[in-house]
């Protein structure tokens, strides 16, 4: 959100103004909601793809209750490839579009 946050503030937008308009209008949903290494997705395809596999259903229905929740979504911004690559699945049957064409690297990747 701080890259976000550092475009509005290029645009004009007082620092202030744009953190509280990115921290309001951003939720932060996880493809596989489980904790692991920010990078095991590509250290580990296989697991991965497995693992996205078996927790799709929930991860579906989580969507689904997020999105009835919060109408008002008007898209994903889909983060590392691997997300870019299984999103679009759990987007199927919703009003949600991706909004990226490209995959967006890791934040931590980034700041490396």
């Amino acid at each position: 959100m701080d890259v976000w946050i550092g475009i509005l503030q290029l645009n004009g937008y007082d620092r202030n103004v744009a953190r509280c308009l990115i921290y309001s209008s951003v939720l932060v949903f996880d493809l596989i909601p489980i904790t692991g290494p920010a990078n095991w997705a590509t250290s580990d395809p296989t697991s991965y793809k497995s693992i996205l596999n078996e927790t799709a259903p929930i991860t579906k229905g989580i969507l689904k209750r997020v999105l009835k929740r919060f109408p008002n979504v008007l898209g994903l911004f889909a983060i590392c490839q691997a997300a870019f690559d299984g999103f679009p699945s759990l987007l199927e049957g919703t009003d949600v579009s991706m909004l990226n064409e490209l995959s967006i690297a890791q934040p931590h990747v980034i700041y490396q």
